[in-house]
């Protein structure tokens, strides 16, 4: 992940940019566990507000696959339908792990 090109994409600072990228993994990773538990609990009204959170989130700060997969989940909960978003829950996890790591370089 190029944190200067996106950081650019979005008028800031390398550091602002990782600072809120911080912030975002915190509070981020709080979502992603209640979205698993909705899942997990076959709860999609829940599993939908916690992938709306994710997505706004990470939309804003151009994390576009976490985006694609939050949106999709969410979408999928609207309509009741969690077959298969605990696969992409763990595509999320796995983002959120890149992002750390690259984080650490």
């Amino acid at each position: 992940m190029d944190f200067k090109i996106s950081a650019q994409k979005l008028g800031l600072e390398v550091d602002e940019y990782i600072e809120i990228i911080e912030l975002f993994l915190e509070t981020g990773i709080n979502d992603l566990k209640r979205l698993e538990h909705a899942v997990a609990n076959n709860d999609a009204q829940m599993a939908a507000e916690h992938s709306h959170s994710l997505k706004g989130a990470s939309g804003n700060l151009g994390l576009t696959d976490i985006y694609e997969k939050a949106r999709d989940i969410e979408d999928r909960s609207r309509e009741n339908n969690l077959d298969g978003v605990a696969d992409e829950i763990q595509e999320i996890n796995q983002d959120f792990k890149n992002i750390l790591a690259a984080l650490k370089k």
